[in-house]
């Protein structure tokens, strides 16, 4: 489209018409449309392809797009990406009258970064979870919270400066890395990209990472070569080709300098991993490339975040999550196991929740392997395991480093007012009162020393309990300085009896106007809660944002 002048927004009105949340396994194409689109991305690293232009998708990388664009969204090799998309309709005002618009808001590109990036986050984390409310049939709060996102998002397209930053620049060269590792690719050519010169280039890339520029390529390749190596029939000069490696020599020489076996001993010593041993003891023959997964008993939070996507789970046990647009196109097993269904999945691997049920184990093992593994277990912990189940050990190391960092980063620039003060959380569900204990909300405040766990629940969780039943009689004995009530969304009567109680009332948390009610979504203990657990908790514990 030919545009001869954009005009000011102060003529625009803007409506709200979807939003979803998507985080693809695969390269995903965007139709054109009628409406405008906002690509905001919240995690991991890709790449857009807008007509004939491939752009950087990293953290903080917003689009704003025209009318009728096609693009295409696609993950780095390796690595996943998540992003919101907003898609709303523009109309201009002209005498009186309004008619669409179709044109460009801004002028220049339609890829920017947004730093700060937590304010627009946390809006566009509450205008999803607010969008098309069953209690706002107006659609008040839902336009008040769209318009006040386009505030935000304005601001920064704006305020973004015509050349990024020396370390975000050097980050989205790394996203590059990540989706074109596979080509002859250079110091001279990154540093370019960045528009740095080569000698500052290199500096920071290995201050941010840790590594230099071209050791970072070579894990990039091998780490890739090790997939193929494990599930591809393909000849070894055709891996290294694939991988980016000139010649087998080549590739032979630098996989044993990394991994310090050849490429044949690391596919004879995997094959030996293949048997495994599961919570329960048995020694199980896991299959070497699982893709289809059946998940029993839990929330698939750990596969989801190692870019596995089940083809089975029971969703009543995933009805709260913050992902539930990741489980589209995944089949409901049921609350009662429902042979049949599993059956007609044709799954390769079954993965079920700590379970000693020899009969339930006997009937699944006769659809495909069984694997149990203990769902209650600290996050790292069941994480690591599973990763290991299915063949993803590097990515989930590569998770709990990052989180740690995100963990430490927050400590050190949120401490809570008071560092000596308790916190408890709990949570009604069925008819019954729990308080977390080594899963759920606070787990990972516990663990990072960020608050403490009061006196009782410490026990708990030295004793590796998740959580415990309580009466409202013992909440004096498990309630800290804090205490933070989960609202349960299949039990708010049970709750709201508690709150009337004098057991409640008369706790001091509550006196002292330290008791809070958070939804149930973020007590889910799933690495991608607890991703986006990171980016709520200055707002979950009561601090100003």
């Amino acid at each position: 489209m030919n545009q001869l002048a954009i005009p000011p927004l102060r003529t625009l009105l803007f409506s709200f018409h979807e939003m979803l949340f998507q985080s693809p396994a695969e390269p995903e194409r965007i139709s054109p449309g009628a409406h405008h689109t906002l690509l905001a991305c919240t995690g991991g690293s890709g790449a857009v392809q807008v007509d004939e232009t491939s752009l950087m998708l990293a953290k903080g990388t917003c689009f704003l797009l025209p009318p009728d664009t096609s693009c295409l969204v696609a993950p780095a090799a390796e690595e996943s990406v998540s992003y919101f998309r907003l898609d709303f309709f523009v109309y201009q005002m002209e005498d009186q009258s309004s008619h669409p618009y179709r044109g460009k808001l801004f002028a220049g590109a339609d890829d920017f970064v947004v730093h700060p990036f937590s304010p627009v986050l946390q809006k566009l984390q509450t205008l999803y979870a607010n969008r098309h409310p069953d209690n706002d049939p107006g659609g008040m709060r839902e336009r008040i919270l769209f318009h006040e996102l386009l505030e935000l998002i304005f601001a920064a397209k704006r305020n973004a400066d015509t050349r990024l930053s020396p370390e975000l620049a050097v980050e989205q060269t790394r996203a590059f890395l990540h989706t074109h590792f596979q080509e002859p690719i250079t110091v001279e050519q990154l540093a370019a990209l960045a528009h740095l010169p080569r000698w500052q280039y290199s500096h920071l890339f290995k201050s941010l990472t840790g590594q230099k520029p071209l050791d970072y390529l070579t894990d990039l390749r091998i780490r890739r070569a090790k997939e193929l190596l494990l599930y591809s029939d393909d000849r070894l000069y055709e891996i290294a080709d694939q991988v980016g490696f000139k010649d087998q020599y080549y590739f032979n020489r630098r996989f044993r300098q990394a991994t310090g076996v050849t490429p044949r001993q690391f596919i004879r010593m995997q094959q030996e991993r293949l048997s495994y041993r599961d919570a329960t003891g048995r020694k199980i023959a896991l299959p070497p490339a699982p893709e289809r997964i059946v998940m029993i008993g839990d929330a698939p939070g750990e596969l989801l975040a190692l870019g596995v996507s089940p083809v089975g789970v029971n969703k009543a046990n995933s009805s709260g999550i913050l992902y539930q647009e990741q489980l589209f196109g995944v089949a409901d097993i049921g609350h009662l196991v429902d042979w049949e269904k599993i059956a007609e999945l044709q799954p390769d691997l079954i993965l079920l929740g700590f379970c000693e049920d020899e009969e339930l184990i006997r009937k699944l093992s006769r659809i495909a392997p069984i694997v149990t593994y203990n769902k209650y277990a600290p996050l790292y912990q069941r994480f690591r395991t599973i990763a290991t189940i299915v063949g993803r050990q590097q990515l989930a190391e590569e998770w709990i480093a990052t989180h740690e960092q995100k963990l430490n980063a927050l400590k050190r620039h949120l401490p809570l007012p008071n560092r000596e003060e308790t916190a408890s959380s709990f949570i009604c569900q069925d008819g019954k009162l729990f308080v977390m204990a080594g899963k759920g909300l606070l787990s990972t405040l516990y663990g990072s020393g960020m608050v403490n766990a009061q006196a009782n629940i410490r026990k708990l969780i030295a004793q590796h309990v998740a959580f415990a039943e309580v009466t409202p009689e013992q909440l004096p004995l498990f309630a800290g300085d804090r205490v933070y009530l989960i609202q349960s969304a299949n039990d708010s009567q049970t709750r709201q009896q508690l709150e009337r109680t004098a057991q409640w009332s008369n706790l001091p948390a509550v006196q002292n106007g330290q008791a809070y009610l958070i939804d149930d979504k973020w007590n889910y203990d799933d690495p991608i809660t607890k991703q986006y657990l990171l980016d709520e908790l200055p707002v979950l514990l009561g601090q100003t944002s």
